[in-house]
Protein backbone atom coordinates (compact mmCIF):
# COMPACT_ATOMS: atom_id res chain seq x y z
CA UNK A 1 0.00 0.00 0.00
CA UNK A 2 1.26 3.44 -0.72
CA UNK A 3 0.84 6.97 1.32
CA UNK A 4 -0.99 8.70 -0.76
CA UNK A 5 -3.66 5.52 -1.07
CA UNK A 6 -4.44 4.94 2.37
CA UNK A 7 -7.50 7.11 4.18
CA UNK A 8 -7.27 7.69 7.35
CA UNK A 9 -9.86 7.63 9.89
CA UNK A 10 -10.71 10.59 12.05
CA UNK A 11 -8.28 10.90 14.80
CA UNK A 12 -5.78 8.12 14.09
CA UNK A 13 -2.36 8.84 12.86
CA UNK A 14 -0.24 6.70 10.78
CA UNK A 15 3.65 6.11 11.70
CA UNK A 16 6.75 4.29 11.74
CA UNK A 17 7.49 2.35 15.14
CA UNK A 18 11.66 2.53 15.37
CA UNK A 19 11.85 -0.88 15.78
CA UNK A 20 12.46 -3.62 19.12
CA UNK A 21 15.31 -2.42 21.17
CA UNK A 22 17.39 -6.07 20.40
CA UNK A 23 20.51 -4.75 21.72
CA UNK A 24 22.40 -2.29 24.42
CA UNK A 25 25.85 -0.29 23.76
CA UNK A 26 28.39 -1.16 27.35
CA UNK A 27 31.35 0.38 27.03
CA UNK A 28 31.55 0.61 22.79
CA UNK A 29 29.99 -2.84 22.82
CA UNK A 30 27.19 -4.09 21.39
CA UNK A 31 25.33 -6.81 23.65
CA UNK A 32 22.30 -8.78 22.45
CA UNK A 33 18.72 -8.28 24.60
CA UNK A 34 16.90 -11.48 25.83
CA UNK A 35 14.03 -11.24 26.61
CA UNK A 36 10.30 -13.43 27.09
CA UNK A 37 7.01 -12.30 26.99
CA UNK A 38 6.29 -10.85 30.28
CA UNK A 39 9.71 -8.78 29.97
CA UNK A 40 8.51 -7.80 26.43
CA UNK A 41 7.43 -4.43 26.96
CA UNK A 42 10.82 -3.30 28.48
CA UNK A 43 12.63 -3.77 24.64
CA UNK A 44 9.41 -2.53 22.32
CA UNK A 45 9.62 0.37 20.44
CA UNK A 46 8.45 3.54 22.02
CA UNK A 47 9.20 5.90 19.46
CA UNK A 48 7.92 5.99 15.90
CA UNK A 49 7.68 8.52 13.06
CA UNK A 50 4.87 10.34 11.80
CA UNK A 51 4.22 8.90 7.78
CA UNK A 52 0.62 10.39 7.48
CA UNK A 53 -1.83 12.50 9.84
CA UNK A 54 -5.46 12.88 9.65
CA UNK A 55 -7.34 15.74 8.22
CA UNK A 56 -9.63 16.31 11.38
CA UNK A 57 -9.32 15.35 14.95
CA UNK A 58 -12.41 14.79 16.45
CA UNK A 59 -13.82 15.38 20.30
CA UNK A 60 -17.81 14.50 20.41
CA UNK A 61 -17.61 15.54 24.65
CA UNK A 62 -20.87 18.06 23.87
CA UNK A 63 -22.67 15.07 21.99
CA UNK A 64 -21.64 12.85 25.05
CA UNK A 65 -23.18 14.48 27.61
CA UNK A 66 -26.57 14.85 25.67
CA UNK A 67 -27.42 10.74 25.52
CA UNK A 68 -28.35 8.47 27.92
CA UNK A 69 -28.61 5.58 25.36
CA UNK A 70 -25.63 3.31 26.37
CA UNK A 71 -25.14 2.41 22.40
CA UNK A 72 -25.03 5.95 21.36
CA UNK A 73 -22.76 6.43 23.78
CA UNK A 74 -20.67 3.47 22.71
CA UNK A 75 -20.68 5.06 19.56
CA UNK A 76 -19.35 8.30 20.66
CA UNK A 77 -17.26 6.69 22.86
CA UNK A 78 -15.27 4.82 19.97
CA UNK A 79 -15.53 8.06 17.53
CA UNK A 80 -13.96 10.83 20.36
CA UNK A 81 -10.54 11.68 21.54
CA UNK A 82 -10.57 11.33 25.02
CA UNK A 83 -9.78 15.03 25.58
CA UNK A 84 -10.66 17.93 23.18
CA UNK A 85 -6.78 19.01 21.67
CA UNK A 86 -5.81 20.29 18.44
CA UNK A 87 -3.10 18.82 16.04
CA UNK A 88 0.37 19.99 16.24
CA UNK A 89 1.97 17.41 14.79
CA UNK A 90 3.68 17.08 11.16
CA UNK A 91 4.66 14.22 8.42
CA UNK A 92 8.52 13.53 9.61
CA UNK A 93 7.65 14.10 13.64
CA UNK A 94 9.34 11.59 16.28
CA UNK A 95 6.87 10.49 18.88
CA UNK A 96 6.51 9.24 21.85
CA UNK A 97 3.97 6.99 22.91
CA UNK A 98 2.94 3.77 25.55
CA UNK A 99 4.77 0.07 25.05
CA UNK A 100 1.90 -1.38 24.99
CA UNK A 101 0.28 0.00 21.45
CA UNK A 102 2.80 -2.35 20.08
CA UNK A 103 0.87 -5.42 21.12
CA UNK A 104 -2.56 -3.32 20.71
CA UNK A 105 -1.69 -2.57 17.18
CA UNK A 106 -0.93 -6.42 16.15
CA UNK A 107 -3.71 -8.18 18.22
CA UNK A 108 -6.50 -5.06 16.75
CA UNK A 109 -5.13 -5.55 12.95
CA UNK A 110 -3.73 -1.93 13.29
CA UNK A 111 -0.36 -2.79 11.25
CA UNK A 112 -0.14 -1.88 7.64
CA UNK A 113 2.35 -2.18 5.32
CA UNK A 114 3.58 0.56 3.64
CA UNK A 115 5.55 0.70 -0.06
CA UNK A 116 9.17 2.20 0.24
CA UNK A 117 8.62 2.26 4.11
CA UNK A 118 7.67 -1.41 5.93
CA UNK A 119 5.35 -2.10 8.86
CA UNK A 120 3.49 0.97 10.17
CA UNK A 121 0.81 0.99 13.24
CA UNK A 122 -2.12 3.33 13.15
CA UNK A 123 -2.45 4.86 16.45
CA UNK A 124 -5.02 7.21 18.16
CA UNK A 125 -3.89 10.82 18.34
CA UNK A 126 -4.45 11.02 22.20
CA UNK A 127 -2.20 8.06 22.58
CA UNK A 128 0.91 10.38 21.83
CA UNK A 129 2.77 11.40 24.87
CA UNK A 130 4.82 14.25 23.07
CA UNK A 131 6.80 14.71 19.92
CA UNK A 132 10.83 15.97 18.47
CA UNK A 133 10.34 18.16 15.54
CA UNK A 134 14.23 18.47 13.65
CA UNK A 135 15.95 16.57 16.32
CA UNK A 136 14.95 19.05 18.75
CA UNK A 137 14.36 18.11 22.63
CA UNK A 138 10.78 16.23 23.42
CA UNK A 139 7.78 18.35 23.71
CA UNK A 140 5.02 16.67 25.69
CA UNK A 141 1.32 17.56 23.98
CA UNK A 142 -2.01 16.01 25.29
CA UNK A 143 -1.84 17.85 27.82
CA UNK A 144 0.58 15.61 29.68
CA UNK A 145 3.34 16.64 31.96
CA UNK A 146 6.99 15.01 31.92
CA UNK A 147 8.64 15.23 35.48
CA UNK A 148 11.88 13.77 36.91
CA UNK A 149 10.63 11.87 40.62
CA UNK A 150 12.69 12.44 43.53
CA UNK A 151 15.00 9.68 44.35
CA UNK A 152 14.34 7.60 47.89
CA UNK A 153 16.71 8.40 50.38
CA UNK A 154 17.89 5.96 53.03
CA UNK A 155 18.60 6.66 56.84
CA UNK A 156 21.78 5.58 59.20
CA UNK A 157 22.78 6.34 62.60
CA UNK A 158 26.68 6.93 63.26
CA UNK A 159 26.75 7.36 66.51
CA UNK A 160 25.29 10.98 67.37
CA UNK A 161 24.78 11.51 63.33
CA UNK A 162 22.46 10.78 61.26
CA UNK A 163 23.67 9.75 57.80
CA UNK A 164 21.51 10.41 54.76
CA UNK A 165 22.50 9.00 51.60
CA UNK A 166 20.45 8.23 48.28
CA UNK A 167 19.43 4.78 47.97
CA UNK A 168 19.03 4.62 43.94
CA UNK A 169 15.18 3.70 43.95
CA UNK A 170 12.92 5.93 42.99
CA UNK A 171 9.48 5.32 44.36
CA UNK A 172 8.93 8.83 46.06
CA UNK A 173 5.58 10.50 45.39
CA UNK A 174 7.46 14.05 44.72
CA UNK A 175 8.80 15.00 41.64
CA UNK A 176 10.13 18.16 39.64
CA UNK A 177 8.32 19.18 35.95
CA UNK A 178 10.71 18.87 33.28
CA UNK A 179 7.94 20.14 30.91
CA UNK A 180 4.54 20.24 30.44
CA UNK A 181 1.68 20.94 27.72
CA UNK A 182 -1.08 23.22 28.31
CA UNK A 183 -3.86 21.55 30.30
CA UNK A 184 -7.12 19.89 28.84
CA UNK A 185 -9.78 22.37 28.27
CA UNK A 186 -12.32 19.01 28.04
CA UNK A 187 -12.28 15.42 28.27
CA UNK A 188 -14.80 13.12 27.52
CA UNK A 189 -15.99 11.45 30.84
CA UNK A 190 -16.33 14.60 32.94
CA UNK A 191 -14.94 13.24 36.18
CA UNK A 192 -11.46 14.27 34.68
CA UNK A 193 -10.64 18.08 34.81
CA UNK A 194 -7.33 19.52 34.99
CA UNK A 195 -9.13 22.64 35.96
CA UNK A 196 -6.44 24.79 34.31
CA UNK A 197 -3.58 23.53 36.32
CA UNK A 198 -0.64 26.09 34.65
CA UNK A 199 2.70 23.83 35.30
CA UNK A 200 6.45 25.54 34.35
CA UNK A 201 9.81 23.48 34.30
CA UNK A 202 10.99 22.92 37.73
CA UNK A 203 7.78 23.14 39.54
CA UNK A 204 7.30 20.73 42.31
CA UNK A 205 4.67 18.42 41.85
CA UNK A 206 2.96 15.73 44.43
CA UNK A 207 1.77 12.66 42.49
CA UNK A 208 -1.01 10.35 43.39
CA UNK A 209 0.46 7.37 44.50
CA UNK A 210 0.31 4.55 41.72
CA UNK A 211 0.72 7.13 39.10
CA UNK A 212 3.12 8.53 36.23
CA UNK A 213 5.18 6.17 34.41
CA UNK A 214 8.32 6.51 32.52
CA UNK A 215 8.66 7.09 28.87
CA UNK A 216 11.91 4.37 28.34
CA UNK A 217 13.12 1.55 30.40
CA UNK A 218 16.40 2.75 31.48
CA UNK A 219 19.14 0.63 29.71
CA UNK A 220 17.32 2.10 26.19
CA UNK A 221 16.39 5.82 26.84
CA UNK A 222 18.46 8.31 25.82
CA UNK A 223 20.00 10.72 28.07
CA UNK A 224 17.52 13.19 27.52
CA UNK A 225 14.81 10.33 28.10
CA UNK A 226 16.57 8.45 31.01
CA UNK A 227 14.45 8.49 34.02
CA UNK A 228 11.88 10.85 32.90
CA UNK A 229 7.90 10.16 33.47
CA UNK A 230 4.98 11.15 32.39
CA UNK A 231 1.60 12.12 34.40
CA UNK A 232 -1.76 13.43 33.67
CA UNK A 233 -2.86 16.56 35.55
CA UNK A 234 -5.75 14.78 37.39
CA UNK A 235 -3.01 12.86 38.82
CA UNK A 236 -1.25 15.60 40.25
CA UNK A 237 -2.18 16.23 43.77
CA UNK A 238 -0.41 19.70 44.53
CA UNK A 239 2.09 21.94 43.44
CA UNK A 240 4.55 22.45 45.94
CA UNK A 241 6.39 25.16 45.29
CA UNK A 242 8.13 27.43 48.26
Amino acid sequence: MKTTTIQLKNNYVLIKPQGSYDKVTVGGIDLKVGYNHETRGRHVSIIGKVIKLPESLIFLGNLLKETSNQDERKSIVASSLQWDTQNVLRVGDDVLYDYMLNNTCETEARVVEIEGIGDCYLISYDSIFGYSRDGDKYVPINGYVFFKRDEAKGRVAKGDLEIIYKTGDYHEDYGTVIAADEPVSAYLFTNYNDHGLKLHESDRILVKKGHGFRIAYDIHASEELKEIEVVRRPNIIAVCNS
